[in-house]
């Protein structure tokens, strides 16, 4: 009965939401770049004050509410369709020069900023449209609508276009509205919820109708009126559905595909935090068009390049809120990232050649290069604390960090990769770094994956990965050698580093859009590489590079007979493979070496134990699920560190506990003696060893990321951060130290 109970609310959502689809996307992305007042400096425009929010609500839905005006009139979806590309905005500033641009005071006229607000509404539509339904060149291989449809609909467009803007619309909804106190005086609850959507005057909006090539008789004003407030009521509705019973219609959704608040939110090409960044840019470009003769077309880019930041450091009490009723540790800094600055991302900690502590945190989602936090610490009172002294926070371009071990001075060296550059910037201290170009890449999205260090050849092995490489995003490893002194071997020829293809999408069966090396893991003579897209992990010969199907296999995973033969490997939806691989994690414990695997849309963490050369299965880790819990969001496995001293795992679950997050511990001498067990499910009361602490923050971020320092401390990654804000702290970002 449950399940017809949900199949038919969520139809009539289907029939309720139709003609609005994506209204509540367009609108999130719309507020995002309006509440920056970074994106309005180099304009005269007062249009992103709450005053103008009708217009630009208005404008933001304009181009899908006319499909809806009259089904069957072509010259309306024809006007549609007209307003969804770049010519219709040159006509429109070209009419708004015109009509206010040479007047005297004219360009700050209530008139002129309503239009102009209306128009910026509807560029961020139609800047949002291209990457998130994978249109045009560029886009149409790697945008979300592609990569949703090969991943999760086995390639139907269709059906992947319907899910993306219903449901997925749905979806970003409930995220934004997460938390949010749904008073009249919280200004993200009133933008979504106000009835006060307004069109420009009848005369403008007649003016753009004619300059389109239409006449005003077969569209006119009071028609596109009702057009625009039937997508204003639905997405009414909608939040008032968010707001009051969203349970059902999250499992639903979730249980169709797994992976899609992923996809939505991370994707590269068109995902939510790839087209706020890009919207932010473009806009600024846009804004100017007002004010001269610019193009449209035009985009106002800048290269943030190298500088100090602030990052704000917290001081808390010894105390944390527990899962349960029992506490089980505390904290006392943390430190919270700029707008936009998704700290805590991925991280790391050094110890660099001027002999200091720090820790590295680096984002692929901001600016469009991605950014490198160097945070100096030192240790107080046996708590790793940010030290003013050494030197300010620093950011660097670079999408990917990882270190290397200098063996002279007991240090080490980090390692910045500049994908967008295609640089290696190694660094001796904060103030000393090295830039190596790379030679004859053709990967755009390079990730350090695994570091290897041979003592007896003093030889460190960078392995490089580009799981969205080629048109069809298959994967591709790369690696290259850096000495004992931190310098990488260099082609004789070329004078840039030199490159080793470690496996290549040719030499396997590999079916479009696999994302082979999602995950890269070294251990021994074994290399493990996953691939998320199929939900597979290849166990491979380090020693057989470049790699092929005679030197790997197929890591077992137990009641999974799917993708179980390495000569082909296709992409599975994520409800059956369950994102297995996402973590892999290698543990020596008492003179054996164990292989975790993570599988978190399933909640499972898998040990392997390597005996002879062979891998065993042992058994799984998983923890329990309250009724009211989205499985598919609790995330257990997320990511995972290993404590050496003291045999200690950690694992996070974002999602768990309605979204608050907790960080389990459990001794690894604990599972082995378990191991004869099928399943070993945690204990809250026993393992949970930290839960959130930060207050209004946003769900499924604390733990995203975990990095721990041989010191003692565990850094925890909250990239999320202020995901429900807008100001100073929006999507921020954050990382604990405990």
């Amino acid at each position: 009965m449950r399940v017809v109970y949900i199949n038919t609310l969520i139809l009539v959502t289907y029939c309720t939401f139709s003609y609005a689809a994506g209204v509540g996307s367009h609108l999130t992305f719309l507020l995002r770049v309006i509440s920056d007042p970074s994106v309005f400096e180099e304009t005269q425009l007062n249009i992103n004050s709450q005053y103008y929010f009708p217009w630009l609500k208005s404008g933001a839905f304009f181009p899908d509410a006319l499909y809806s005006c009259s089904l069957n009139n072509k010259k309306w979806h024809d006007f549609a369709e007209y307003t969804h590309w770049s010519p219709f905005l040159e006509l429109a500033i070209n009419y708004w020069r015109d009509t206010y641009g040479d007047k005297k005071n004219g360009i700050m006229s209530e008139e002129s900023q309503k239009l102009a607000a209306f128009l910026l509404g509807i560029f961020t539509h139609q800047v949002v449209d291209v990457p998130w339904h994978a249109l045009g060149e560029g886009y149409r291989d790697h945008g979300l609508l592609k990569v949703l449809a090969e991943l999760e609909f086995n390639s139907d467009l269709n059906k992947a276009h319907s899910y993306l803007d219903i449901i997925g619309d749905f979806l970003i909804m409930a995220d934004m509205l997460e938390g949010v106190d749904n008073e009249a005086d919280n200004l993200i609850w009133k933008f979504f919820n106000s009835l006060d959507w307004a069109l420009p005057s009848p005369s403008d909006i007649s003016a753009l109708v004619s300059l389109s090539g239409f006449s005003e008789v077969d569209i006119n004003y009071r028609d596109i009126e009702k057009c625009v407030t039937r997508g204003m009521t639905a997405l009414n509705s909608e939040v008032r559905l968010i707001a009051t019973d969203k349970l059902p219609y999250l499992l639903l959704a979730y249980n169709s595909s797994p992976r899609a608040r992923e996809l939505i939110k991370y994707n590269k090409v068109g995902g939510e935090f790839d087209l706020i960044l890009t919207l932010k840019r473009k806009v600024k470009g846009f804004l100017r068009k007002f004010e001269n003769n610019e193009m449209v077309s035009y985009l106002g880019d800048g290269d943030t390049g190298y500088d100090s930041i602030d990052i704000i450091e917290r001081s808390m009490p010894n105390r944390v809120v527990p899962l349960h009723s029992k506490s089980f540790g505390s904290f006392k800094k943390y430190w919270i990232g700029r707008k936009d600055s998704h700290l805590g991302e991925n991280m790391l900690f050094v110890k660099l050649n001027d002999t200091k502590f720090y820790l590295i945190s680096c984002s692929s989602f901001t600016d469009r290069y991605g950014q490198v936090y160097i945070i100096p610490i030192c240790k107080d009172n046996k708590q790793l604390i940010y030290d003013s002294t050494i030197s300010p926070v620093l950011k660097i371009k670079g999408s990917s960090i990882g270190k290397i071990e200098i063996s002279y001075n007991d240090s080490h060296a980090l390692i910045v990769i500049d994908s967008f550059s295609r640089v290696i910037k190694i660094y001796h201290s904060a103030s000393e770094h090295y830039s190596y170009q790379i030679d004859d890449c053709d990967m755009n999205n390079l990730k350090i994956v695994s570091i290897i260090y041979d003592r007896s050849t003093d030889m460190n092995t960078i392995f490089l990965a580009d799981k969205l490489y080629g048109k069809n995003e298959k994967g591709k490893v790369i690696s290259f050698e850096i000495d004992g002194s931190g310098r990488p071997i260099k082609n004789t020829g070329t004078g840039k580093v030199l490159l080793q293809t470690v496996m290549d999408p040719s030499t396997f069966k590999l079916g479009n859009y696999v994302h082979t090396a999602s995950s890269v893991l070294i251990s021994g003579k074994s290399m493990y590489i996953a691939a998320a897209g199929a939900g597979v992990v290849m166990r491979c010969h380090v020693s057989a590079v470049p790699l092929s199907e005679d030197s790997c296999s197929i890591v077992n995973v137990p009641n999974n007979p799917e993708n179980s033969d390495i000569s082909e490997i296709v992409p599975l939806p994520s409800r059956i493979h369950g994102d297995f691989g996402k973590t892999l994690l290698s543990i020596f414990h008492q003179d054996e070496i164990y292989i975790l695997i993570s599988q978190p849309l399933h909640n499972f963490v898998h040990v392997y134990k390597e005996i002879f050369g062979n891998l065993r299965y042992l058994t799984k880790l998983t923890v329990p699920i309250r009724l009211d819990e989205i499985p598919q969001l609790v995330g257990f496995g997320t990511s995972m560190v290993f404590d050496r001293v003291e045999g200690v795992l950690h694992i996070a679950s974002p999602g768990i506990n309605g979204g608050k997050g907790a960080i389990w511990t459990v001794s690894f001498s604990e599972i082995v003696e378990a191991a004869h067990r099928n399943t070993i499910e945690l204990n809250p009361n026993n393992h949970v060893k930290y839960t959130n602490p930060l207050s209004s923050i946003h769900a499924r971020s604390f733990g995203f990321s975990l990095a721990w320092c041989d010191e003692g401390q565990l850094a925890v990654g909250v990239p999320e951060f202020g995901y429900n804000s807008i100001g100073l702290e929006e999507v921020a970002g954050a990382i604990l130290i405990y």
